[in-house]
C-alpha cells in the first residue's frame, strides 16, 4: 500500500500545480522524486524509490474560462527490504516494483 500511496499523493501535488498556474500556449513539464520510508512494528520494512512524471500540454482560453489538453507519462521503481524475527528465527526479503503510465 505505501508503493501506490506515494505515488498517488506525488501526482496529485503535480497535477494541482500544473492546473493553478496561469499561461497559455504549448508548455513542456517534467519532475523527478525521490523517497525513503521506514516502518517499524513486529519487523522492520525500509521502502526506497523514485517516481518520474512528464507532461506537454497546451492551455486553451475559452470566453468562459480555459481547457487544457496534453500528454503525460509517469514512471517509478521502488526496491523494498524486510527483516522480521518469529520464534528466534530471523526472516529476511528484499523485492522491486516498478511501474509505467
Amino acid at each position: 500500500m505505501s508503493f501506490v500511496n506515494a505515488g498517488s499523493n506525488y501526482l496529485l501535488n503535480v497535477l494541482d500545480s500544473l492546473l493553478t498556474e496561469p499561461y497559455e500556449g504549448v508548455k513542456p513539464f517534467a519532475s523527478i522524486y525521490g523517497q525513503v520510508s521506514k516502518y517499524r512494528g513486529h519487523g522492520d520494512l525500509e521502502i526506497k524509490g523514485f517516481e518520474f512524471i512528464g507532461e506537454i500540454g497546451q492551455r486553451i482560453k475559452l470566453t468562459d474560462g480555459f481547457i487544457k489538453v496534453g500528454l503525460f507519462a509517469e514512471s517509478g521503481i521502488r526496491t523494498y527490504s524486510t527483516h522480521n524475527s518469529y520464534c528466534s528465527k530471523s526472516i529476511k526479503g528484499k523485492g522491486l516494483t516498478n511501474y509505467e503510465g
